[in-house]
């Protein structure tokens, strides 16, 4: 209910669209998380969460193209919370693609220098 009616005051605010999405996210209902997202990325085009939570909900849905899409975008705006190589290799890995897997999880090791040897440790799953 807060966030509708911080929509109705103000449709360009992004955090309540986005607070919309985790709502419906919760409650699994993923066509209307995936709504609520879209609009929120659209008012923030830059911010890697957004095109996350998007790609999260397209993972869901089964759209494993725009998932993918989703992922690569984050990793391109500077993947604020340094999940989106990790969601990327999961799934590929989830689509058998061992090798797209195994590359993003190593991409992932060399930007997060400081986790080497755990990295180093589970990217031998990969392999």
């Amino acid at each position: 209910q807060s966030y509708r009616h911080a929509i109705e005051i103000n449709a360009r605010d992004y955090r309540a669209w986005y607070g919309l999405g985790q709502t419906y996210e919760i409650l699994k209902m993923p066509n209307y998380c995936l709504h609520y997202y879209k609009q929120a990325q659209q008012l923030k085009p830059n911010d890697s969460r957004m095109v996350i939570a998007l790609g999260e909900a397209y993972e869901k849905l089964d759209k494993t193209e725009n998932a993918l899409k989703c992922y690569y975008k984050a990793c391109n705006l500077g993947d604020v919370e340094g999940t989106a190589l990790i969601k990327l290799a999961k799934l590929y890995d989830k689509l058998n693609e061992t090798e797209n897997a195994a590359a993003a999880f190593t991409e992932f090791c060399l930007r997060e220098e400081d986790r080497d040897i755990k990295c180093f440790e589970d990217q031998a799953e990969f392999y």
